[in-house]
C-alpha cells in the first residue's frame, strides 16, 4: 500500500520540536507501506529526504499568514497530485483535522482516493477563556475560528475514516457528523515505541509519607507551557501537597506561559521545590520519567495525552484530570479529578504517591496492557487495517519492526 501524509510539520532531524509520536507512527507505518509525507509548513525549505523508513517532501512554504495560505494549500495539492502521477497513491491520511485534513480532503478528491483524517488536537473544541497562544487571542482550539472550524468540516465530512485516540473525541467527532456517517468515526490511537519506556523503571518509595518523613518524593510533569495545559493549576494543587509532605516536583516542556509559571512557584513559596528541564529531546525523553516516584497531569484537554501513556507504559502512579485517555488507564495505575478541580487533584496527587509504594512487580500487568495498547506497531496495523478496507483490498500487513 502506498499512502500520501499530509501534516503540518515534520522532523528533519532528532532534535526537532515537533510531536514525536507522529515520528514514531509514521516509522511504523514505513515498515508496513511505502509512506510519503508532506509537510505543508515545516521544515521551511530543502529537498526530499528519507527519515524512518519515509519519503518526506517538504513543501517549504514556513509559517505564512493565513492572507498566503490559499497559494500554499494550491501548492499542496499540486504536489501530491503530481507523485501521484508519477506512482499513484492508495490512500491519503492527516494527521490533524484542521489545515492538514482540508488540504488532504482536496487532494483525496482530486486523485480520487480514500481520505482517512486523525483528530490529533484541539480540532473539535473551543476554551473561549483560554490564549491559544502565537496572537491568536480567541481562546484554545479549532472552533474557536470560523476558518479553522470550515477547515475541520470539510475534513471530516469527506474523510472516509475518521480516527481518534481516546472515546471523549470519538463521541464528539461522531456528534459532529451526518446520522449517516458517525459510523466512519473509529478509535484508532497514535502509539509509541515501548521499547525505552519497558528498559527503564520508576522510582518507588520504600514507606508511605509520614508527617515527619523526610523522605523526598519526586514528582514529574510533562506538558507544553501553554494555558491550555493548567500549570496554574497543577502549581497551587503541587503547593498544598508540600506544605503537608517533602515533595519535589519536575516540569518538562517550554512555552508561553513558562514566566508566569515560575512566579506562581515564587509567591506560594515552593519555587526552590521545582525544578524546569525546558523541552526534552525525544531519544531522551525516558530519563525524567525515570526518576520520578509518579506523574501529575492537570491539563484541561487532551485528543489523546501521550506524556500519560508514556507514564504508564514506565508503571509511574498517575495522578491527572479526566482528560484524553486517563479514564482509560489500568485504574490501579491512576487517581482522577475532574478538569479545573483544585480540591480533587491534590486528592488524586495523594492516591499517586500511595500507590508510588507499591513494588514494580504488582505495577507489570498494568504496564504490559499499555504496552500492548498502545505500541507503535499494533496501532500502525490498526491504521493500516482501516485503510485496507475502505480501499477494498485485503488486510495484509507484515508482522515485526525493523
Amino acid at each position: 500500500m502506498r499512502i500520501a501524509i499530509v501534516t503540518a510539520a515534520f522532523h528533519a532531524s532528532d532534535d526537532d520540536p515537533f510531536v514525536p509520536v507522529w515520528r514514531d507512527m509514521v516509522k511504523a507505518l514505513g515498515v508496513r507501506a511505502d509512506v510519503v509525507v508532506f509537510p505543508l509548513r515545516l521544515p521551511a525549505a530543502g529537498p526530499p529526504y528519507a527519515l524512518d523508513g519515509a519519503r518526506v517532501v517538504p513543501l517549504g512554504h514556513g509559517m505564512v499568514r493565513l492572507r498566503r495560505s490559499p497559494a500554499m494549500w494550491r501548492s499542496a495539492v499540486r504536489a501530491v497530485a503530481a507523485d501521484h502521477r508519477r506512482r499513484p497513491f492508495d490512500a491519503v491520511l492527516a494527521l490533524q483535522a484542521g489545515e492538514p485534513g482540508f488540504v488532504a480532503a482536496i487532494v483525496a478528491r482530486r486523485i480520487e482516493r480514500p481520505l482517512q483524517v486523525h483528530v490529533a488536537g484541539g480540532e473539535l473544541v473551543c476554551h473561549r477563556a483560554l490564549g491559544y497562544g502565537l496572537g491568536y487571542g480567541l481562546g484554545y482550539g479549532s472552533r474557536c475560528r470560523w476558518i479553522e472550524r470550515a477547515q475541520v468540516a470539510v475534513a471530516l465530512r469527506r474523510a472516509d475514516v475518521v480516527t481518534t485516540g481516546c472515546r471523549a473525541m470519538a463521541q464528539r467527532a461522531r456528534s459532529g457528523l451526518p446520522a449517516g456517517r458517525a459510523h466512519r468515526v473509529r478509535l484508532a490511537p497514535l502509539g509509541i515505541d515501548p521499547r525505552a519506556w519497558e528498559a527503564n523503571e520508576p522510582l518507588v518509595l520504600t514507606k508511605p509519607l509520614a508527617a515527619r518523613d523526610t523522605t523526598v518524593a519526586r514528582l514529574l510533569s510533562v506538558a507544553d507551557l501553554r494555558p491550555i495545559k493548567d500549570h496554574r493549576l497543577l502549581i497551587h494543587a503541587f503547593a498544598r501537597v508540600a506544605a503537608q509532605r517533602p515533595v519535589t516536583l519536575d516540569i518538562v516542556g517550554a512555552g508561553e506561559t513558562l514566566a508566569e509559571t515560575r512566579a506562581l512557584g515564587r509567591q506560594l513559596g515552593v519555587a526552590d521545590r521545582i525544578r524546569y528541564w525546558g523541552r526534552v529531546p525525544p531519544v531522551v525523553r525516558h530519563i525524567p520519567f525515570a526518576q520520578a516516584h509518579a506523574f501529575v497531569h492537570a491539563s484541561r484537554h487532551e485528543a489523546q495525552g501521550i506524556a500519560l501513556i508514556e507514564a504508564a507504559m514506565l508503571g509511574l502512579p498517575i495522578a491527572s484530570t479526566r482528560v484524553g485517555v486517563a479514564e482509560a488507564l489500568p485504574e490501579g495505575g491512576r487517581a482522577l479529578a475532574d478538569v479545573g478541580d483544585e480540591d480533587a487533584l491534590v486528592r488524586a496527587i495523594w492516591r499517586a504517591l500511595d500507590g508510588a509504594t507499591a513494588p514494580l512487580e504488582r505495577r507489570a500487568k498494568g504496564r504490559a496492557l499499555v504496552s500492548a495498547t498502545y505500541d507503535r506497531a499494533t496501532c500502525a496495523v490498526r491504521w493500516l487495517t482501516l485503510l485496507a478496507a475502505v480501499c477494498g483490498r485485503p488486510s495484509v500487513v507484515e508482522d515485526g519492526e525493523a
